[in-house]
């Protein structure tokens, strides 16, 4: 705390974000195939994968932990490159 009363805002932690990338990556891929073998639907199997990597970073992003919103921004922001991809897939 500070000496005025106010506790002092904890940011990312900018580590933590690009760390989360390759691993949402990789989530994102893992899930994404086995989706795919379960449903049958790549495309759906996909958009599932990023619904649920955005809500995981997301839930991230609400903790108060600076590590946790780092790593909650980093899942988001890797869910960008994948969507464009999937949807480049459909097209």
């Amino acid at each position: 705390m500070s000496r005025h009363g106010v506790q002092p805002r904890r940011g990312v932690s900018w580590v933590h974000a690009v760390v989360a990338v390759p691993v949402a990556a990789i989530a994102w891929v893992v899930l994404t195939a086995v989706l795919t073998i379960t449903l049958g639907d790549a495309a759906l199997a996909g958009m599932i994968a990023i619904g649920v990597v955005v809500g995981v970073g997301c839930v991230l992003l609400l903790l108060p932990s600076s590590s946790a919103k780092g790593a909650g921004l980093g899942a988001i922001v890797t869910t960008v490159p994948c969507a464009i991809g999937l949807a480049l897939t459909l097209m």
